[in-house]
């Protein structure tokens, strides 16, 4: 019997390696039966091996950033919205603390915190991506760690696309909480959020609802609840209907499935469709509406 991880509501059926969607916060959960830790380390830890290996098609990329300033006329309103508030929540990246990165990835956001001369460091489940930072940033090679569990007693911890990767996200709020200093931050980037208005694709379309990695797509309301049942309270949301991410998806409705691993439509690869079918996702993309929006949102331990 498998319950919500947001709001602990007992789901109304099961189905393996599929998305169930909660009856009380509607929030999706990802039915599997090997622990996330393991699926998403097999596949990062792939990734990481060939990412420098990735070269990017240039009409296609020329192409993408043409449509990205189109979708920036079209929802103006929506972008300077999340832009405000997700700039308020980035300045405490900025300001003399104690920060944590947890899921520092290929480390570029944790390298700029710290060539600038930010108290920083990071904790990765990858020892390659561990790896990768240590050789590439020798400098910076002691404020780097394997793990998943943490104990250091900072101001603000950071996290960027980590939450939904998590089977057991109360482990993570219970570790971050006891490692915040008193009205801490926890800061939660490019977080999956369900759309609460109507969409234009399904959960097997959207690129959100990516299995195995994502374990969880949260309704807002699940993870306020599950947040404050941990002594969190949500001070700001930033969410849009990320571009980029519409782009992705329409590869994955019209058939081009391999873009679920890859990531990326503009780098070079058989799978990925020709310039002219590209040409045509971009165009579709500008009217789609995602199942899943790109959330940016700040907590504060109360």
């Amino acid at each position: 019997m498998k319950y919500c991880a947001a709001c602990n509501q007992q789901l109304s059926y099961e189905k393996l390696y599929e998305y169930v969607q909660c009856p009380e916060c509607h929030s999706y959960i990802y039915v599997s039966d090997q622990p996330a830790d393991a699926e998403n380390k097999q596949y990062f830890d792939e990734i990481f091996q060939t990412l420098g290996d990735r070269k990017n098609h240039e009409r296609k990329r020329i192409l993408f950033e043409k449509y990205v300033h189109k979708d920036n006329k079209l929802r103006e309103k929506q972008y300077v919205t999340f832009f405000e508030r997700r700039e308020q929540i980035r300045k405490h990246l900025k300001v003399p603390s104690r920060i944590l990165e947890i899921g520092f990835g290929s480390g570029e956001h944790l390298y700029d915190m710290l060539r600038q001369g930010m108290d920083a460091s990071g904790v990765d489940l990858s020892e390659t991506a561990v790896r990768n930072f240590s050789e590439k940033y020798p400098e910076y090679a002691n404020r780097v760690q394997c793990g998943t569990r943490f104990n250091k007693q900072v101001d603000v911890i950071y996290c960027c696309a980590l939450l939904e990767h998590l089977d057991t996200p109360e482990q993570f709020i219970k570790d971050a909480s006891e490692c915040l200093c008193e009205n801490g931050l926890l800061i939660i980037d490019a977080l999956p959020l369900l759309n609460e208005r109507p969409s234009s694709l399904t959960a097997d379309e959207d690129i959100s609802f990516w299995k195995p990695c994502h374990r969880i797509i949260y309704s807002l309301r699940g993870l306020n609840l599950m947040m404050g049942k941990y002594g969190f309270t949500n001070e700001i949301s930033a969410l849009h209907d990320d571009y980029y991410y519409r782009v992705l998806s329409l590869h994955v409705k019209y058939g081009y499935r391999n873009i679920i691993e890859l990531r990326s439509s503009t780098i070079k690869h058989d799978a990925l469709p020709g310039y002219f079918a590209y040409y045509y996702l971009c165009w579709r993309a500008l009217r789609a509406h995602s199942l899943a929006l790109h959330g940016c949102l700040m907590f504060r331990k109360i």
